[in-house]
């Protein structure tokens, strides 16, 4: 499972502000958007990459909450990206990726969009 934080920045907005006020993270642009590395992964774009969900909740919390001054002072799109493989289901048939309450108004509070992707093998 892989979660990946994206920026969308219009012409309007100076890049290299919103670049130096996001400093602490790695980000690199990825067709035409700002895509972040929250928890120093050498694969640079990763959010977290974990088969827990939790862990996932938890870095995408830690970054929203490091981050508050920063995500308030720009007008662009912010969108979480979460991509499931079928690896992280090979136990079970129902993958369960509850979200709590301050996880959900966080996003609300910061207009956040989420994204869950699965990835599923084709059936033969």
């Amino acid at each position: 499972m892989y979660t990946v934080f994206k920026i969308s920045i219009e012409d309007s907005v100076d890049k290299d502000a919103v670049l130096k006020d996001f400093a602490s993270q790695s980000f690199k642009f990825i067709n035409g958007m700002l895509v972040a590395s929250i928890l120093n992964d050498d694969r640079g774009d990763i959010v977290s990459y974990d088969s827990n969900w939790y862990e996932h909740c938890d870095a995408m919390m830690d970054f929203i909450q490091n981050n508050t001054e920063a995500l308030r002072r720009y007008d662009c799109g912010y969108h979480f990206d979460i991509a499931v493989h079928s690896k992280d289901c090979k136990d079970t048939t129902v993958k369960c990726m509850p979200m709590d309450n301050d996880f959900i108004k966080l996003l609300a509070e910061y207009n956040i969009t989420f994204e869950i992707s699965l990835y599923l093998p084709l059936e033969r």
